[in-house]
Parts: structure tokens; C-alpha cells; sequence
């Protein structure tokens, strides 16, 4: 009999093995055992049972065999579990079979020697009952460890892939920095030292003419102050980059430091240029300027000069190398993905399919693949992971640790999320390494190790980094990197108000805890600003420090407006009303403030856009909206506007707009802004440990204070009378914003009655 039931169990083992791929595939609802469920998939496709017919004297067997050999049924238990190690399966029930035990039995068991597995005693409860959620679990763990084998090849050809630069690195790990007891000294214009005061009075001269502007006295305390570590908290419109230019040609022309032992980083090919240009224009001499990823594409190519930047980005990638290199089974997991996660309408792809077509079942399946790919966020979600995932110098080893993580809801789903994010991250990693390529990621990422393995060519003193406020960590222990290795003194520029960039991973405590990232600094205030009225400067101020950590700063203007500077606009349903009441402002603003400029921002590109029809004043291409220069608008023919008195006006993206300023500014406020664009949950694996969701609530905050920021005069509100946006009802709950009314007064109020 022994024999016999080791035969019967082992014929149930093996097709029970058998029969998981079609289970795994959806094609089967469960698994049984003389027509009782053994093991259920949750949610199949296709209602087909298989069941495992081992005779009806089955269960005789399996009882006299308990009886006559003193085993518990626990054992045959951890036996039948040991056979699902490749399942990724839910265990419900084994036949009939629910381990209830007598006293005697449970006693027995606690003796009993062979039980030496704490993972099977802890399926089973103190009355010998199977534990179904620790079943659950017990599957649930199974299911991990598959989805973790799987692309194995590709990984184990990944790590082995020869190139010179990953050599050179292979191996190392950046591991834990130092970081410092916070300690620091703020210096301003009431506590500085004899000696500072002397030194900016031997040197009044010299600031009296930096880009033909004199600096006020914060900005000259900023320049004069030497020491390790510097950092420079500059308010909106108080001359951020004018205090930089100088303190590079005071450090050049007062201190005699050689041009060619200084630094400047900025975060954008364009800032990167008018600083460049503006330090020769100052100083006659070329002072190496450059962004974050163009010097850690410098080192890495002083290495191995054949490294090029990579011509594709994600999205690129996405489209022409990886949509079309999946397979059918991986295509059928996207589509169970959409339709279970993203919530992706099924009856649409009958409506999507060319009904006059006989398609073959996988042309089929390849067709519902680009459907719902048409339909859902996971191509951007895959894009934005990888670059999450790389700008956090994961290696292909962290997926391993996400699969492990738990979830109450959708773990199928996201275990199909993390497959798809992985072989994404292999193929395009291959693609790199075949060609010698590196993106923008790597450029960081592979720079910091070179230095701190072998160090750096150049001999710097001085690196100064302009908009501070936006570093990532990577970028930050890339200088912390070459400042270990060259001694070079770090002064920082910088406004936490106007970090907006949250979407490359910039971590703002880098700037509001500066103290702990670079040793004792001297920090100097520079608040006096040029730009706005202070009548707006204490309205937006107090708007902006709602957020919780901002660094309080008093800023002060000479400049004063009679009008409240922050004026409502309010507009009525339909696009006509809209975008004709819009207009009239245009024309208003034109002879209110004649030949002077103005900045059009919005939360987005599609906001502008809705302005811009071909029946518009404007004569330019919407679609070119944040890519084009000024767009000049076409005036009326019975309008008699002067050619000098037309604005010059900007539409920009409030994004796009940082470091820009106008006469005046008109912000279009939808239901949009602040964003309501919920974190789906699938990004929570590359956030740091950091609450995305939160994260990007502070920084919309932020972005409404940068559009309010913008203007010399005023800022208008061009909103929606019956949904306001939360940021406007909280202005006035504490301001008493003004409905703008002027010449269109008769229009205005009829459009909103």
C-alpha cells in the first residue's frame, strides 16, 4: 500500500506540475482533486477546469497510509506545497482534506521529528486547521520568487558585458557619506566681522559696475564672504545670477584665483549659455561653465573618449525598440494589466478593431496590445520609472527587492508592472552598453565613482553652483566627490520658494539643510528684490509659506503700486466667452500699458493652446507653444494701435517661465491648478521613501508662487467664475483679490452674470 499511495501522490504532484502554465496562463479556473478544488487563479480568462482523477479509493489510501505509519496529514501537506514552488497560484483547499486533528494527533505532531519547518508549522492553527491567509501568503511567496527568475539570461548577460568604463568601476558600491553635525554661521549686515566690514570698504569701487548695476549692500556681503562652504539664499527677483558674476570676478580680480581653477554649474543648456556669455562679457576671460550632466560626461570621457550620449530617450525607445519586442504571453500580461489596473474600457477595443479583418488569434492579441497601450499610462509610467530607477543608481539586483514587497491590492498586477519595467530596463540598458552610449543618468551616476575611485584632471578651487534649490542627491555626491578630492571651496546659490523640479528627482533638503550636507557653512540672506511691488512680495511670501519647511525670508522693495497687484479675471462657460474675453483683455493691457511686455503662463501647453485659434490675434502656430520665441499678436484693423505701442508678449509654460520676468502677467487658472494627477501607486517602488503625492502637492504650491512672481507691475487671474481653483480661494481668504475692470467693463459683466 505504501508503494501504491507514493505512486498515486507523486501522479498528483506531476500534473499538478503540469497543469501551471495553463493555469498561470488564465486558461484554467482551478485545479482539483477528485472534483475538489485544490489551487484557484483569480482571475482567469477562460473557464476551463482540469481535475486530477486519481480514483475513488484515493482518499482510502491516503488514510490508511496516515493511520498505519503515524504521519500526520501536515506532512503530506508540506509535500503537496513543496510540489507548487514554480506555481503562481492561491491555494483555496486540498480535496477534502482540512487537516482537522484529534488532541492525540496535535500531540503527536509537537513530538514529532520530522517536523523541522517553521514555514509549515505556521500554516496550521493551534487545532491542526490549515491557516488559509497564511496559505495565501505561503502562494503569494511563490508567485515572487517566479516573477524574480524570470529574464535571467538577459540579466546574467547584462552583468557581464565588457566595457571600459564599467570596469573600471565594476564592483563598487558608493555606499553611506559622512554627513555633518549642522552646525553654521549666518552672516548679515548687522553681526559681520571688522574685518569684512574693512574689506567691503577698501573694495567699494569695484562693485559699482558689475553688468552696469551697482550691488546693494546684501549682494556685496555675499560676494566678500570666503570661506568652505558658502550658501547664498536669494529671494525671487534680488539678482541671483548678478550676485554670482560678481563673486566669480571679485574671486578673479580682487583675490587673484586663477580663471582657470573655477567652476560654474548650472541645471539647463540655456542658463548654462547666458552665464557663460555674461561671465566674458564681465571679465574678458572664458570661465568653464557647465551643466551637472555635461561635466560628468567630461569625466567619463577623459577615461574613454569613444562614450557618446545616447541619440534616444526613453520615450524614443519605448516606441522604436521595445512596444514591438514583446512577446505574446507578455503582450496578454499588458493587456491584463490595463484592463485590471489602469481600468481600461474592454467594449472599446470592439469598436477599435477592423470587423471586415479574420485575424489569426495572436494578430489578435496584437491588436489589443495597441489598443490598450493607446489607452492607458503605461508607457509613461514605464519611462518614468526607468528614470526614476536610474537617477537613483539602482542596478538590476533592486527589482529582486521590490517584487518582495507586499500589497493588499492589485499584486498580480503590479508583479506584471515590475516584469514589464525590467526587461524595459535590461533591453535599454543593453542598447546603451552595445554602442557605447550613456544617458543623461550615467553621466552622474558613472562620473562619481571615476572620482572617487581615481580622482579628477582638473585642479579646482572654486565651484559655484547656480540654482541650488534644484540639485538631485546623485548630483550633490557627485560635488562632494570632486570637493573631497581637490579641497575646492562650494558656494551655492539658490531659492527653496522656487523649487518646481520635483520631477527630476531634486531633493530640497540638499538646500534647506545645507549645514548637513557640506561642514560649519556661512550662510548670507540677500533680500532686497528688484522685480516685484512689495505690496505683491507680502501676499505672495505669505502664500508660499503655507508650505511647511520653507526657509522664512524678509524680503523687501523700494517699489510700491496704489492697485492691488493680484487681480481676478473671472470667464463663463464655452470657449467663445473665453477666449473673447481674453482678448479684450489683451486689448485693454495694450492701451492701459503700451509697447511693454507680457508673460502669458499656464500650468500646462493644452491651456494656452485653448486660446490660440486660428481666429485669434495670433498669427503663429499653436502647436509651437513653449518651443518658439515671442509670439507677436495681429491687432484689430480698426484698433489705430501703433506698431511701438503692440506687446511683446511671451506664452509659457510657468515651468519654462523660472528666471523670466514682464511688465505684467497673466495667469490661466483652470480646475488643473494646483494638479490634481494622482500618483498611481506603481511609482511608490523609485520614490526614495518619499511620499510622491505630498511631494508634488508642496512643489504645486511653489509653482503658483513662481507664475506670481514673474511680474513688475501685476499679476491678472484668468479663471473659471463657477470652479475655482483652491489656490485662488485660499488668496482670498486672507487678500482681497480685485476683479480687473477697465475698458471691457460692459463685457466683463455681462459675460459673468
Amino acid at each position: 500500500m505504501e508503494k501504491d499511495f507514493y505512486n498515486r501522490f507523486s501522479q498528483f504532484a506531476n500534473k499538478l506540475n503540469e497543469d501551471l502554465d495553463d493555469l498561470l496562463l488564465g486558461k484554467v479556473l482551478y485545479i482539483s482533486l477528485n472534483d475538489l478544488p485544490i489551487v484557484k487563479y483569480k482571475n482567469p480568462k477562460h473557464v476551463k477546469v482540469h481535475n486530477i482523477d486519481l480514483g475513488d479509493d484515493f482518499a482510502e489510501y491516503l488514510s490508511e497510509y496516515v493511520r498505519s505509519r503515524n504521519i500526520t496529514k501536515r506532512d503530506l501537506f508540506y509535500t503537496a506545497m513543496k510540489s507548487l514552488d514554480d506555481g503562481d497560484v492561491e491555494v483555496i483547499k486540498i480535496g477534502s482534506y482540512n487537516f482537522n486533528k484529534t488532541s492525540h494527533e496535535i500531540n503527536e505532531t509537537k513530538k514529532s521529528e520530522n517536523l523541522k519547518n517553521k514555514d509549515v508549522n505556521e500554516l496550521f492553527d493551534s487545532n491542526g486547521s490549515i491557516k488559509q491567509n497564511k496559505i495565501i501568503d505561503r502562494s503569494n511567496t511563490l508567485n515572487k520568487n517566479l516573477h524574480m527568475r524570470k529574464y535571467s539570461k538577459e540579466i546574467e548577460i547584462l552583468n557581464g558585458f565588457d566595457n571600459k568604463i564599467n570596469n573600471l568601476i565594476k564592483g563598487y558600491d558608493l555606499g553611506d557619506i559622512e554627513y555633518f553635525n549642522g552646525d553654521y554661521e549666518e552672516i548679515n549686515l548687522d553681526n559681520m566681522s571688522s574685518d569684512l566690514k574693512a574689506e567691503l570698504n577698501e573694495n567699494k569701487s569695484f562693485f559699482n559696475n558689475i553688468l552696469s548695476c551697482s550691488l546693494d549692500d546684501y549682494q556685496k556681503l555675499a560676494v566678500v564672504v570666503d570661506c568652505d562652504n558658502e550658501q547664498i539664499i536669494a529671494g525671487a527677483g534680488t539678482g541671483k545670477t548678478l550676485t554670482l558674476i560678481a563673486k566669480v570676478k571679485y574671486l578673479v580680480e580682487i583675490k587673484g584665483v586663477n580663471p582657470n581653477n573655477i567652476l560654474c554649474l548650472s541645471f539647463s543648456s540655456n542658463s548654462t549659455f547666458e552665464l557663460k556669455d555674461k561671465l566674458y562679457k564681465t571679465l574678458g576671460k572664458d570661465i568653464e561653465t557647465r551643466t551637472f550632466h555635461a561635466l560628468g560626461r567630461k569625466i567619463i570621457r577623459s577615461y574613454d573618449n569613444t562614450v557618446y550620449g545616447s541619440p534616444m530617450d526613453f520615450a524614443d525607445f519605448f516606441i522604436k525598440r521595445f512596444k514591438n519586442s514583446l512577446s505574446i504571453d507578455e503582450m496578454k500580461d499588458v493587456i491584463k494589466l490595463a484592463y485590471n489596473y489602469f481600468k481600461v474600457f474592454k467594449r472599446g477595443f470592439n469598436d477599435y478593431i477592423n470587423k471586415n479583418r479574420n485575424y489569426s488569434r495572436e494578430e489578435l492579441v496584437m491588436e489589443e496590445y495597441n489598443y490598450v497601450l493607446q489607452n492607458c499610462a503605461l508607457p509613461g509610467l514605464i519611462e518614468e520609472f526607468t528614470e526614476r530607477f536610474k537617477r537613483n543608481n539602482y542596478t538590476i539586483d533592486k527589482f529582486d527587492e521590490f517584487y518582495q514587497y507586499d500589497y493588499d491590492e492589485y499584486l498580480d498586477e503590479r508583479l506584471i508592472f515590475l516584469d514589464i519595467a525590467k526587461k524595459f530596463y535590461i533591453e535599454y540598458e543593453l542598447y546603451l552598453l552595445k554602442n557605447n552610449f550613456i544617458d543623461f543618468s550615467d553621466m552622474i551616476n558613472k562620473s562619481i565613482p571615476l572620482v572617487e575611485l581615481y580622482g579628477i584632471k582638473d585642479n579646482y578651487d572654486y565651484i559655484l553652483i547656480d540654482e541650488y534649490q534644484d540639485t538631485s542627491y546623485m548630483n550633490y555626491r557627485l560635488i562632494r566627490a570632486i570637493k573631497d578630492k581637490t579641497n575646492a571651496k562650494i558656494i551655492v546659490v539658490g531659492d527653496d520658494w522656487q523649487s518646481i523640479y520635483g520631477f527630476r528627482d531634486t531633493d530640497l533638503d540638499l538646500f534647506n539643510n545645507f549645514p548637513k550636507y557640506f561642514r560649519n557653512p556661512k550662510i548670507v540672506f540677500t533680500s532686497k528684490t528688484y522685480r516685484n511691488s512689495q505690496e505683491l512680495i507680502d501676499v505672495a511670501s505669505k502664500f508660499v509659506l503655507s508650505n511647511e519647511k520653507q526657509i522664512k525670508k524678509d524680503l523687501v522693495s523700494d517699489v510700491s503700486i496704489k492697485k492691488a497687484p493680484i487681480q481676478l479675471i473671472y470667464y463663463n462657460y464655452g470657449k467663445t466667452s473665453r477666449v473673447k474675453l481674453f482678448e479684450d483683455l489683451l486689448m485693454d493691457l495694450t492701451c492701459k500699458f503700451p509697447g511693454s511686455s507680457l508673460l502669458v503662463l499656464s500650468r500646462n501647453r493644452e491651456d494656452i493652446k485653448a486660446y490660440l485659434s486660428p481666429r485669434s490675434f495670433f498669427s503663429k502656430n499653436p502647436s509651437k507653444i513653449g518651443k518658439s520665441n515671442n509670439l507677436r499678436i495681429t491687432y484689430p484693423k480698426n484698433s489705430n494701435v501703433k506698431k511701438e505701442d503692440r506687446l511683446d508678449i511671451q506664452f509659457k509654460t510657468i515651468h519654462v517661465s523660472k528666471g523670466l520676468e514682464a511688465d505684467n502677467v497673466i495667469i490661466i487658472v483652470n480646475d488643473n491648478f494646483p494638479s490634481q494627477v494622482k500618483n498611481s501607486g506603481l511609482l511608490d517602488y523609485v520614490s526614495n521613501g518619499n511620499d510622491i503625492g505630498l511631494k508634488r502637492s508642496l512643489e504645486e504650491r511653489r509653482l503658483f508662487y513662481v507664475a506670481l512672481s514673474r511680474t513688475r507691475n501685476y499679476v491678472f487671474l484668468f479663471t473659471n467664475l463657477r470652479e475655482k481653483s483652491s489656490f485662488i480661494k485660499e488668496l482670498e481668504s486672507y487678500y482681497a483679490l480685485d476683479e480687473f475692470k477697465d475698458s471691457f467693463d460692459v463685457y466683463h459683466n455681462q459675460e459673468t452674470k
